[in-house]
């Protein structure tokens, strides 16, 4: 059996003090860092509850604790993510309302 067929799930142990690292998991399944991310993205979106650390490390936890933690650093990245996602969105709407002065000193819309 090929390793990175594995789910990443069934590597994990359980609670964050045996969370592994991005870089050993990475050497157990034979992928990038990019690729692992990918890997547990979609097991994540298939239902699978695979916890991270701010600190690195992937475990898996029934704990009340560890997943109120984990549920509220996700919480904060969501909001950042909207926050420069808004950020974006009014610079492209600064951008698209200014008013461009040629050379000869007629003025036009972008």
């Amino acid at each position: 059996m090929i390793l990175n067929k594995l789910e990443i799930y069934d590597l994990l142990l359980e609670g964050k003090e045996n969370a592994i690292s991005t870089a050993e998991l990475c050497s157990i399944v034979n992928v990038t860092p990019r690729e692992l991310q990918k890997m547990i993205e979609r097991e994540r979106r298939c239902g699978a509850l695979i916890l991270s650390r701010t600190k690195g490390g992937y475990f898996k936890s029934n704990d009340r604790a560890e997943l109120s933690e984990f549920v509220r650093t996700l919480n904060n990245r969501a909001r950042s993510t909207i926050a420069s996602l808004q950020g974006a969105k009014d610079a492209l709407d600064r951008i698209d309302g200014q008013i461009t002065i040629t050379d000869n000193g007629t003025t036009k819309m972008p």
